[in-house]
Formats: structure tokens, sequence, C-alpha cells
């Protein structure tokens, strides 16, 4: 029951999946979840499953997050901090 995107199946979870359902693309805005270093960065989540041929049929879910307004996260140096933080803000 997956609309939208190229493809109609994902491997995110399914509460992730079903609150994904209308779009394989989601923007949120600043101050999501209470995370301080989002309080005035917002963010999309991509489900690339849906999105491109090459994720469609792998074993692995595929997201892609791209902060917007993100200074304080430009400044991080340590890529694992701003892998975690970008799992964290898609949880």
């Amino acid at each position: 029951g997956l609309l939208g995107g190229s493809h109609a199946s994902t491997l995110l979870p399914p509460a992730v999946a079903a609150a994904m359902r209308a779009s394989p693309v989601t923007v949120c805005g600043p101050e999501i979840g209470g995370m301080a270093e989002l309080s005035e960065a917002g963010f999309c989540v991509y489900d690339l499953q849906r999105m491109h041929d090459e994720h469609a049929a792998g074993d692995l879910a595929v997201l892609e997050v791209d902060f917007y307004r993100a200074e304080r996260i430009a400044d991080v140096d340590d890529d694992h901090a701003v892998a975690r933080l970008a799992l964290e803000a898609a949880a």
C-alpha cells in the first residue's frame, strides 16, 4: 500500500514505512524530537529503495537524510557523529 516513488516496497521498519506511505520523501521542520542539534535545522528523509532502481532489489533499507539551515551540524568533523544524528533524526 505504498504510494509514490518508482517502487512500491521498502525494507524500512513498518512504522517508518507507514509514516512515509504517501511519499518516499518526508520534509521535517526545526525542533523535531526535542534534539538540541535540530533546534533551528530541518531535514528531508528519502527512502531510496522506493526512488532508485539500484536500491530497489537490495537486502538493506537505504535512507538519505539532507539537513538544511544546519550551521551547527556543518561544523561537526566526526562523520560517525553526523551519521548518528541523521539516524536519530530519521527515527
